[in-house]
């Protein structure tokens, strides 16, 4: 349990920070959109420089075990890297293809109970409530459509 003092702080500034996202959200939400940018740009520099890594590893094994020219090493690490690549496609694939199909099934049984829990409130709505909901859904969308288009 945290000190009365630093529950207070905390409380603070929490309420300082909703209240700066309700009085300016396009700035908070601009700039959480650039540090998320500045993240996954550094992510990639990462996995280039790391792929630019094992390419420069691989040349020197390559012209050190076998001897062979510039072009040469050049080729047969391009197709060890194409050989790599295809290896961990293959991998990638025979891990998505289950967890797609995990989630398909788990989808489409979602879908059929809520069908289901949809019906059953229908069956039980009397008529009154059911022309309410009709009415009221036929004019959320008549607005929706006024507004929109």
């Amino acid at each position: 349990m945290a000190p009365p003092t630093n529950r207070k702080l905390f409380y603070s500034v929490a309420l300082i920070g909703i209240a700066i996202i309700i009085t300016i959200p396009d700035v908070v939400f601009s700039l959480m959109l650039d540090i998320l940018h500045s993240i996954f740009d550094l992510f990639l520099e990462l996995l280039h420089t790391l792929f630019e890594g094992i390419e420069s590893v691989l040349d020197h094994l390559v012209e050190h075990f076998f001897h062979t020219e510039v072009h040469d090493t050049q080729l047969i690490v391009f197709y060890t890297l194409m050989l790599m690549a295809l290896g961990m496609g293959y991998g990638l694939l025979k891990l998505l293809v289950p967890l797609y199909l995990r989630a398909k099934n788990n989808l489409r049984a979602r879908w059929e109970r809520e069908k289901q829990v949809i019906a059953v409130y229908w069956i039980h709505l009397s008529w009154v409530n059911k022309i309410k909901l009709i009415a009221i859904t036929g004019s959320l969308a008549y607005l929706f459509f006024l507004v929109s288009f």
